[in-house]
């Protein structure tokens, strides 16, 4: 974890921006897991969002947001990406 950092937590447009990828590669529910949010809150997420993945995808990066409050960086969005096998990823606000 990323301590002591002055970064923000991910806006909704970084999070909506990123979502048509993993949502195409139907990562969301990997990508959700290594960042901390639990298998069944993203089953019920997929369940309220009836299936659309790109939707299902958001909601599961706003509730890792919600969860983590400001310890939810980029850079651990990045580093979960990578992890998930995406290290080439760019967040839509990177330079």
């Amino acid at each position: 974890m990323f301590v002591g950092t002055n970064e923000t937590p991910p806006s909704d447009k970084v999070l909506q921006d990123l979502c048509g990828y993993i949502a195409h590669r139907n990562l969301y529910a990997q990508l959700g897991r290594v960042l901390g949010v639990e298998d069944n809150e993203i089953q019920r997420i997929k369940e309220e969002e009836r299936g659309q993945l790109k939707e299902t995808a958001f909601q599961t990066l706003k509730r890792w947001r919600e969860m983590k409050g400001t310890g939810a960086t980029k850079s651990i969005l990045r580093q979960a990406l990578n992890d998930i096998g995406l290290p080439n990823v760019q967040l839509k606000d990177d330079p």
